[in-house]
């Protein structure tokens, strides 16, 4: 009963003092799905291949650990890096594999982050020796039990993989519309306002130390915007993309894409319950229930 009531008092103090009632909390595991998809033409092998290869270092220098990171390539990657690559995205049965064993270890307090660059078109990713329809792809995800499974991706008309993977937990932007082609460098872009941005413009713009996915999509949403492309983004699961030129976007309202995104990086996600913004008052001081209110467990996907 001593040590209860020492709790309490240190609770109160907390209460008198108006601690924050939010931060930044790190995700139990991060884990990745990076995909090389496939084109015949060698030197958009040798693109594709720079910014997956790319966008692995950029995961290493974040804190994804390499057992976490599943990196799928095809033609001679596997070949030249043995240690890096794990197997080749030849066909569905590989990238199945991949999501399976994502699916197999992460629990509701990880991070699933998939980087995907490819030709593609409005229907599905291209592949070496198969094609996956974006309607295919979405089952890849189903049932995985992540607190956040955020996704970027990179074919021509990427805009169009939205639809097929809205669903609560799923944050995911595209290099374009559905109707676009893609024609500049966006997935250089990204990882760039993953690390940062400019020393002049940076990404972080509120400075609190994480990028949040929409402070990475509107550094890079402008960019794109001056090549005549317009990046979208869905994750409030209605299957509907938004632009941050369109009406349906925006950050500060929850009804709206964006809201959810703000909450979550790479680096962690933003509990707003984490601690107490002040004290019950109908329950009795010292009490199991009042312990209890203080204490609150907060349900796993509340922010979804």
């Amino acid at each position: 009963m001593k040590k209860i009531g020492l709790l309490v008092v240190v609770v109160l103090l907390f209460g008198v003092v108006g601690s924050s009632s939010a931060e930044w909390v790190p995700y139990g595991q991060r884990y990745a799905v990076i995909v090389r998809g496939s084109w015949n033409n060698a030197q958009q092998y040798i693109w594709y291949w720079v910014n997956t290869f790319a966008m692995y270092k950029e995961l290493k220098t974040l804190g994804f650990t390499d057992e976490n990171i599943y990196f799928l390539a095809s033609g001679d990657s596997l070949a030249a890096h043995p240690g890096l690559v794990d197997t080749t995205n030849s066909n569905r049965v590989t990238v199945q594999w991949a999501f399976d064993e994502v699916k197999s270890r992460s629990t509701e307090e990880d991070l699933l982050y998939i980087w995907w660059v490819d030709h593609g078109n409005q229907s599905g990713f291209s592949m070496p020796q198969d094609f996956l329809y974006y309607s295919r792809f979405a089952y890849c995800l189903k049932d995985i039990e992540a607190k956040a499974i955020i996704g970027a991706y990179h074919p021509c008309n990427s805009g169009a993989v939205l639809p097929h993977v809205s669903n609560p937990g799923v944050i995911s932007v595209s290099s374009t519309r559905a109707d676009e082609v893609n024609s500049w460098g966006w997935a250089e872009t990204w990882r760039w306002a993953l690390r940062g941005g400019s020393g002049d413009d940076p990404t972080d713009r509120n400075g609190d130390g994480h990028i949040s996915v929409v402070e990475a999509y509107e550094w890079s949403a402008v960019r794109a915007h001056e090549h005549n492309e317009h990046p979208q983004l869905d994750d409030n699961g209605d299957k509907l993309c938004h632009g941050l030129d369109m009406d349906g976007y925006d950050p500060s309202d929850p009804a709206k894409d964006g809201y959810i995104a703000s909450k979550y990086a790479l680096t962690g996600w933003w509990d707003e319950d984490t601690l107490p913004s002040s004290l019950p008052t109908a329950l009795e001081p010292g009490s199991w229930g009042h312990i209890k209110a203080l204490f609150r467990l907060h349900p796993s996907g509340s922010e979804f």
